[in-house]
């Protein structure tokens, strides 16, 4: 019986070895492909390393930074775009996003890197940064928000067709929830991952939002509302954009303007 229990017990950690190893060789594949930019592979080897480990937040940032590279997106021009939107500019902020992303992406390899780590109980439940586990789960937390910043502007950008004929009723009420969605959510991941809640540059984020969920009663805002932000925030010449094409409840471009936005809007959590 000795004999059989022992037995047993090298199977067990055999069996525990070899996953392990498994584990780490999958990881490690990940970061070797992910470094060269070949994407596919690191989305296969991340894939693998996450099965092995389904809580494993180290394995979960590579798939999901392997899924944004396979995008098309540069997340280093972006990020320093969306930094330099402190710094005061005759454009508006959303023409600024514009000249930093490429002409074409793929918005479905953007919204798997982004569900990748929504998937991740220990992100899903952080309520503040004191409450975060580690530096792991806090550069997670904080590539989600990111993600989410960029999606917002993405889908403005991309949905519009700004890089080939221009046209903000394209835009989807699918794209408008997701935007939102975005919105509301970039702030809680940014703010929890060890960002200072009044960053000059998370200000200028929000007075898109708080301008269009302040245009009517209702929570957040339509899909027309925001093609007519899109629209204004994206023409040659806002002066010319005939806003009622598509919400009534805007007069013209200047109701849009960041700048009229509340500081008691802009300056605390787009959540509360």
């Amino acid at each position: 019986m000795k004999t059989l229990k022992l037995l047993l017990t090298l199977v067990l950690i055999s069996g525990i070895t070899g996953c392990a190893t498994n584990f780490a060789s999958a990881l490690e594949d990940a970061r070797f492909a992910l470094d060269n930019e070949n994407w596919d592979e690191a989305i296969e080897k991340a894939s693998d390393a996450l099965a092995a480990d389904p809580t494993s937040i180290e394995a979960g940032r590579l798939l999901s930074n392997a899924y944004f590279g396979r995008s098309g997106l540069d997340y280093l021009d972006i990020a320093e775009g969306i930094i330099d939107l402190e710094t005061a500019s005759a454009d508006s902020d959303l023409e600024r996003i514009a000249a930093v992303l490429p002409d074409t992406v793929t918005m479905a390899d953007l919204r798997l890197a982004i569900t990748t780590l929504e998937g991740f109980a220990a992100i899903s439940s952080a309520t503040s940064y004191a409450a975060v586990e580690d530096e792991e789960l806090a550069d997670a937390i904080f590539d989600l928000g990111m993600m989410q910043t960029i999606e917002h502007f993405a889908i403005g950008v991309y949905s519009s067709n700004y890089f080939g004929t221009f046209d903000p009723s394209l835009i989807t009420a699918d794209n408008a929830t997701s935007v939102q969605s975005d919105l509301v959510g970039f702030d809680d991941r940014l703010i929890q991952s060890g960002l200072d809640a009044d960053e000059s540059y998370l200000n200028e984020i929000r007075k898109g939002y708080c301008v269009l969920a302040n245009i009517s009663a209702a929570a957040g805002f339509t899909q027309g509302e925001y093609q007519a932000w899109v629209a204004c925030e994206l023409s040659s010449d806002p002066s010319t954009v005939v806003t009622i094409t598509y919400s009534a409840a805007i007069a013209n471009c200047a109701a849009l303007n960041p700048e009229g936005a509340s500081s008691s809007c802009y300056g605390a959590d787009t959540s509360e």
